[in-house]
């Protein structure tokens, strides 16, 4: 099975993604951070529409996110990762054919 991750290297996302290569799936994560490895693809989901390619993936599994308490951090800074990501992803997803 194919599979695109966001947010792999987070908390949630670290577990799954070991869960998955345990098991030999194909993996792609998505990450704002650069990540060690085949599969990896940089970038910012508020910044850009997700590499999803012609509807490869069998599998999206979408867990990227500002995660920090909403007070450490600006609402504008929050609401662009958490809702303009989230919103591009989706978008990127209706257009598959």
């Amino acid at each position: 099975m194919k599979w695109l991750i966001t947010g792999g290297t987070g908390f949630i996302g670290t577990e799954l993604v070991r869960y998955l290569q345990a098991r030999k799936q194909d993996l792609t994560l998505l990450s704002r951070r650069a990540v060690p490895g085949p599969g990896a693809v940089l970038g910012d989901l508020a910044e850009m529409p997700p590499p999803l390619g012609d509807g490869e993936y069998e599998t999206v599994c979408h867990l990227a996110g500002l995660a920090r308490r909403p007070w450490r951090t600006s609402a504008r800074e929050y609401d662009r990762m958490n809702l303009e990501g989230t919103r591009n992803l989706l978008r990127a997803l209706d257009r598959l054919p």
